[in-house]
């Protein structure tokens, strides 16, 4: 559900967007359900419905943590032609998926 619910945003085709959007909910997975609605809103109905709670949850989050996060802050900032705060919350997150990348490429060399 999620892999053609993706595919769809990806394409930004909501009408098919929508209908795994609705598959999904059919789901027992909250946290499914939750991040698909959040992506929904950001990306294909464009509103920043999202933008408090998102900012309030990478407050409590580990640096591994925020990089999805704040991709989609950027990216609602973005959507709201805020150019200053979508530039430095898609710097932050290039920073946090570039710490995470090093610490998996880590891991991986101690176990190799």
């Amino acid at each position: 559900m999620m892999k053609g619910f993706n595919y769809f945003i990806g394409l930004n085709d909501a009408k098919n967007a929508k209908k795994y959007l609705t598959k999904v909910d059919c789901s027992s997975n909250e946290q499914m359900k939750q991040e698909a609605h959040r992506v929904y809103n950001i990306y294909i109905l464009k509103n920043d419905h999202d933008l408090p709670a998102l900012l309030e949850e990478i407050e409590g989050m580990e640096d591994s943590q925020r990089g999805v996060h704040e991709f989609l802050i950027s990216r609602i900032y973005k959507n709201k032609n805020d150019w200053e705060n979508a530039q430095k919350y898609e710097h932050l997150s290039k920073t946090h998926f570039a710490f995470v990348d090093q610490q998996t490429s880590q891991k991986l060399k101690k176990h190799a």
